[in-house]
C-alpha cells in the first residue's frame, strides 16, 4: 500500500479544520456559562461611553452589581450519551479499530469544563498537575494483556497493549492517543509466522456536539504495523472512522457510520447499532453494536465504586508487513472472532480494572503471496487497568 504525505495531511484537514469551524458556531449552552457572558457585556459597557471607568472602578462596580449564588452551576456539553470510564473495558476508550475493531471507546466523549477534570484546562487557582508538552494534558492511561493459548496445530498469541490519552488544553473536543502493542507468537508449525509483531500508532479523535441530540465522532489513526524487519510501505497504514450518534431518549441511543480498518481481509465495516438501558432496570445496558456487541449489568454500586459483569463479542486480528524466512517481504493477516465474559470494577474518579475469559473461533491466517491457513479454536484471557 503506497500512501503519500499529502494524502495524510488531507485526512487531518478533513477531520480537524471542520471541527474548528463548527465549534465556533455551537450554541452558547454547549460551552459557556450564561452568567459569564452577561459579566463580559457589563465590563464592555463600563469601559465604553462617556462614563468610562478605570479598571479598578470597573471591577468594584461589577462586584457590587453581581450577586454570587451559593453554588455556581456546572455547564457541560450536551452530549447524547454519558461519559463513563467503565465503558473503556470493552467498547471503548479511543475507538482505535486496529488490531481489535473496538479496542477503545468511541462512545465516551470528554466531559467538557468539569471542574477538576483534565479537560477543564486547569487555569484556575488549583492546577490539575497532569500537563504534557505542546498544550496537551494527560487524561487517561490504559494497559491490557491478552493471552490466546497455542497448540500443536494452532497458534498462540500474547498481546501487550499500552496507550495513553491526551486532550488539547484549549480545544478539548479533540483527543490524541499514542499507542503501542507487542504481539508474541507461538507457532503455528505449518508456516513461518514471525515470533514478534508490533503496532505503533497515534490516533486523533474528534467529539463534535451538533446539538442536544446529535454528536459526530470521527478520527484518523496513522500507524506502523510490522515485525520491524520489513520496513516497506506496506507497514504504514491509516485507519479511521466516522460515526453519527443520535440520542432518541435517556434510554435509547442510535449509532450509524463506518469504520475504515485498512486490513487485507476487511477494509471497511459498517458501524450500526442501538444502545438501550431499560427504564425499569437502569443497571442493565444493551449495546447492540456491529461489529462489537455487548450486554452489561451493574450488580454493585456505592459512592466510591461500581462493579459490572458483561458478555460481548468482537472481531480480532490485524495486518502486518513481515519478512519471510526466505528473506522476501510479505504481508501477513490474522483474523478471529471472540466471545467473552468479563468482570469490571470501577473506582470512581480514580481507576478501573477488568478481567475477561472467552472463546476464540473462526481463526484464519493468510499471506498476500498465499496460501491461507485455518487454525484451531482456543481460549482467551484478558486483564486490563485504566487510570
Amino acid at each position: 500500500m503506497h500512501i503519500t504525505g499529502n494524502w495524510i495531511i488531507g485526512w487531518l484537514c478533513v477531520i480537524v479544520f471542520p471541527a474548528t469551524l463548527c465549534a465556533q458556531n455551537l450554541p452558547p449552552s454547549q460551552f459557556a456559562n450564561p452568567q459569564t457572558n452577561q459579566t463580559q457585556q457589563r465590563v464592555q459597557q463600563l469601559y465604553s461611553g462617556s462614563s468610562a471607568r478605570s479598571p479598578k472602578q470597573a471591577i468594584l462596580q461589577i462586584l457590587a452589581e453581581y450577586e454570587q449564588p451559593e453554588e455556581m452551576p456546572v455547564r457541560t456539553a450536551q452530549y447524547p450519551i454519558d461519559s463513563s470510564i467503565a465503558e473503556e473495558t470493552y467498547s471503548p476508550e479511543e475507538f482505535v479499530p486496529h488490531p481489535e475493531v473496538y479496542s477503545t471507546t468511541p462512545y465516551s466523549p470528554p466531559n467538557l469544563y468539569e471542574p477538576g477534570s483534565a479537560q477543564c484546562g486547569c487555569d484556575g487557582i488549583e492546577d490539575c498537575g497532569n500537563h504534557a508538552p505542546f498544550g496537551l494534558q494527560w487524561t487517561k492511561h490504559r494497559f491490557t494483556t491478552t493471552v490466546l493459548p497455542g497448540s500443536d496445530s494452532g497458534m498462540g498469541l500474547t498481546t501487550l497493549d499500552l496507550r495513553t490519552q491526551l486532550s488539547l488544553k484549549d480545544f478539548p473536543i479533540v483527543q490524541v492517543t499514542p499507542r503501542f502493542s507487542a504481539h508474541f507468537v507461538d507457532g503455528p508449525d505449518v508456516t513461518d509466522v514471525p515470533n514478534e509483531l508490533f503496532d505503533s500508532a497515534v490516533d486523533f479523535s474528534l467529539f463534535l456536539p451538533v446539538n442536544e441530540q446529535w454528536i459526530f465522532l470521527g478520527g484518523v489513526s496513522p500507524g506502523y504495523f510490522s515485525d520491524f524487519k520489513n520496513s516497506s510501505s506496506d507497514a504504514f497504514r491509516v485507519t479511521g472512522r466516522a460515526l453519527f450518534v443520535y440520542k432518541k431518549s435517556k434510554q435509547t441511543t442510535l449509532t450509524l457510520g463506518i469504520v475504515y480498518l485498512n486490513r487485507e481481509d476487511v477494509s471497511v465495516l459498517p458501524a450500526v447499532g442501538l444502545t438501550y438501558i431499560p427504564e425499569e432496570i437502569p443497571d442493565l445496558k444493551f449495546e447492540f453494536m456491529f461489529p462489537k456487541p455487548k450486554i452489561s449489568y451493574r450488580f454493585e454500586q456505592s459512592e466510591s465504586r461500581e462493579r459490572w459483569v458483561y458478555l460481548g463479542g468482537e472481531l480480532g486480528g490485524g495486518t502486518w508487513a513481515v519478512q519471510r524466512t526466505s528473506g522476501a517481504n510479505d504481508v501477513l493477516t490474522y483474523r478471529d472472532l471472540r466471545l467473552a465474559v468479563g468482570l469490571e470494577e470501577r473506582i470512581l474518579d480514580n481507576y478501573s480494572w477488568f478481567v475477561e475469559a472467552g472463546y476464540v473461533f473462526s481463526r484464519e491466517l493468510e499471506y498476500t503471496s498465499g496460501p491461507d491457513y485455518d487454525l484451531d479454536e482456543t481460549g482467551m484471557i484478558r486483564i486490563g487497568l485504566v487510570y
